[in-house]
This record gives C-alpha cells, structure tokens and sequence, in this order.
C-alpha cells in the first residue's frame, strides 16, 4: 500500500513542504509545527495583506535590517570557520535569517535593504563568532519583545512570537556548537 503525500505550508513564509507525515520544522525558516498546516484552500500567509501603523512599520523595518544583518554575518562566518560541521551549520543558518528577512519584507511591503554589518572574522576564534552569534540572537530576541510590546495585536503578534522561538532554538543549537568550536 503506497503511503499519501500530504502538501504542507508554513503560515510564517509560505514555504510549501512535501511530507508523508507533519514536519517537525519549516525546512525554509524555521517555524515550529504549529505555523504548519495542511492547506485546504489558498495558504494565508501571517501578515501579508495587514495594515501596518506607522509605529510598528518602523519597528518591523529595523527587524528587518536586523535579520539582514544576521543573514550576513552568519554567511562571513561560514567562510571564516575552519571546523566543516561549523561551516554547514552557518551556511544553514544564514538561509533560515535570509528567509525572515524576506518574510519581514514582504509583511511590511519595504523593499529588502542591503546589509551593514560585514564584521572581518580573519582572527576570530570559534568561541569569539559563537559569541557574537549568541549576543545577536539575544538582541533579536529582545526587538521582537519589544515589537510585541508596541501592541502589534493580531498576526504580527504570531509573527513576532514564532521568531523569537526561532531565534531561542538558534540560541541552544549555537550553544550546543561550542563543543565543536574546540578554541
């Protein structure tokens, strides 16, 4: 008896996934398995289509600078890493904030700004860039906390929400790495 492919989608970026079973995760950003579901009409992504205040435009813009950002210095560190499964695992992780960069993007109708952060990792040590990773993912964590206090309400409140889990995962899986860095 031949099993049935069931065609999934990721409320947070739209991605959609073929699966025997529910995913564990959004392969594209991330999403926890709540964000995924089986599609029964047309997917409705969170926050595409959402009036935007003034005050949260401006917020979600710098999240949006900051996951650029992130995307950037993950992408420098997995050319400045020396250790293989390091270089695999930025490479990964650059996509995932690359991708909330572009789910930022499209939420708050802004064209996808270019990167500032080009930080020269020539001399860092394994434990200096997962340092940097890990205080960068605090401050992430904490604009969306913030974000979510501005009362963004309603789907930007669930956007917000799965990015800081996102971005907490990314804490731990960073963390657990330091056993890898050796320096």
């Amino acid at each position: 008896m031949a099993s049935q492919v069931h065609i999934w989608y990721c409320s947070l970026c739209g991605e959609i996934i073929y699966s025997l079973s529910q995913p564990s995760r959004c392969p594209a950003c991330g999403a926890h398995p709540y964000l995924l579901s089986v599609p029964l009409t047309e997917p409705h992504i969170l926050g595409r289509g959402v009036e935007v205040s003034p005050a949260l435009a401006a917020g979600g813009y710098q999240a949006l600078v900051q996951e650029t950002d992130t995307s950037e210095l993950y992408s420098r560190i997995m050319v400045a890493a020396r250790h293989p499964l390091l270089r695999e695992a930025f490479r990964s992780l650059a996509r995932i904030e690359g991708r909330h960069a572009a789910l930022l993007a499209a939420a708050f109708k802004v064209k996808r700004p270019q990167p500032t952060l080009m930080p020269d990792l020539s001399t860092a040590t394994h434990r200096q860039m997962l340092d940097m990773v890990r205080a960068r993912e605090d401050d992430t964590i904490v604009l969306y906390q913030r974000l979510m206090d501005l009362g963004a309400g309603g789907e930007f409140s669930s956007i917000f929400q799965a990015l800081i889990e996102i971005e907490t995962d990314h804490n731990e899986f960073v963390t657990g790495l330091a056993d890898i860095a050796g320096d």
